[in-house]
């Protein structure tokens, strides 16, 4: 409890500053792997913005988020978003992946495009340099996956 009371806090005040960052004309420090996305919510009717971390391939961007986080929760079933995407806005379909052995799959994807990850998500190579599906299971078990189809 304590360490998600650290992390709220330090989003209080880190939020607003990525997006500034990624809103200005400076965004190429963080763009490469950084993106705002803006989405309305369900309930409320309000419009969210929220700094993310991104993967790409081709014409579909991978976020990963902390399941006991509740801002993808607005993005089930699917939802347009305007994401604001190395200095351009861009819309975009998003759809969420929470079941765990697809947010394995989606992870060990992830993984294999993008090798800084793993550590980040604490998923080992296995001798053939591939990484370790149990690894990722249980990585799969605490995160969800949001897939942002670009409109083009």
């Amino acid at each position: 409890m304590i360490e998600y009371l650290h992390l709220r806090r330090l989003s209080m005040w880190f939020n607003p500053i990525m997006i500034w960052l990624i809103r200005s004309p400076f965004h190429k420090l963080v763009s490469n792997n950084m993106m705002v996305v803006t989405y309305t919510g369900i309930k409320s009717g309000k419009r969210f913005v929220v700094p993310v971390n991104y993967s790409s391939q081709d014409n579909v961007l991978l976020t990963i988020s902390l399941r006991h986080r509740k801002w993808w929760r607005n993005l089930r079933g699917g939802a347009y978003v305007l994401l604001r995407l190395q200095g351009k806005d861009i819309q975009a379909s998003a759809t969420v992946s929470a079941d765990d052995q697809s947010v394995a799959d989606l992870l060990m994807d992830i993984v294999r495009r993008n090798p800084a990850y793993a550590r980040f998500l604490q998923i080992g190579y296995d001798t053939d340099g591939k990484p370790v599906l149990s690894d990722a299971l249980r990585a799969a078990g605490t995160r969800v996956v949001i897939r942002f189809d670009l409109e083009r």
